[in-house]
């Protein structure tokens, strides 16, 4: 059973660091391939007691994703709809955050 996003911790997603998974856009139900780069302690406890966290994913640059929820899907971890922020790219990727606290 996949857990509902609030209940993941940072312990999920460490496994997957360097994994493929797969941003979906809404709208026209194409997906882009990314691949999560980090997952990493922010150093502050969550009300539930878990550790606040965030994760980064690269993707490519186009087509480029706005900030706000995104579904994100991965064999593992199942679909999520995800708060993403673009926090910058070079030339050949854009990245994108997730914080959880």
């Amino acid at each position: 059973m996949v857990p509902a996003l609030m209940e993941l911790t940072l312990e999920d997603w460490i496994p997957h660091v360097g994994s493929t998974f797969a941003f979906h856009h809404q709208a026209d139900r194409e997906s882009t391939e990314v691949t999560l780069t980090s997952a990493t302690s922010l150093g502050m406890e969550r009300p539930s007691g878990h550790s606040a966290y965030s994760v980064v994913f690269s993707g490519p640059k186009s087509p480029s994703w706005e900030q706000g929820l995104i579904r994100v899907s991965h064999t593992s971890i199942g679909m999520l709809d995800v708060f993403m922020v673009p926090i910058g790219e070079n030339e050949e990727a854009r990245r994108y955050e997730a914080v959880f606290n």
